[in-house]
């Protein structure tokens, strides 16, 4: 058994924004999950990203997880606030998804 690759990174708000323009681009979005505290909301659409990506910006929700098919893999990114204006991401693909 192989693990799914995992990537992870430090954010900005520049590059926030940057990235999530970059999923919406994709065309890909599957779902968008906020998550609050330790619990999760069920899996929202598309529709969802812009108000996710206000609420994290102005730091309403702890974090977020956008669900994604980008060149015929499916990546989870998980974005978690880190401190004011700041934000950790950790990307996994899953193969064969």
């Amino acid at each position: 058994m192989s693990l799914p690759e995992v990537l992870e990174g430090a954010l900005d708000a520049p590059a926030l924004e940057a990235l999530m323009d970059d999923i919406a681009a994709t065309g890909g979005l599957l779902a968008v999950v906020v998550r609050a505290g330790r619990q999760a909301a069920p899996p929202r659409g598309p529709s969802a990203l812009p108000e996710v990506r206000a609420a994290l910006l102005e730091g309403r929700v702890p974090g977020a997880q956008l669900r994604y098919r980008f060149e015929g893999r499916e990546w989870w990114d998980t974005v978690m606030a880190a401190g004011p204006g700041r934000w950790r991401v950790v990307r996994i693909a899953h193969a064969g998804t």
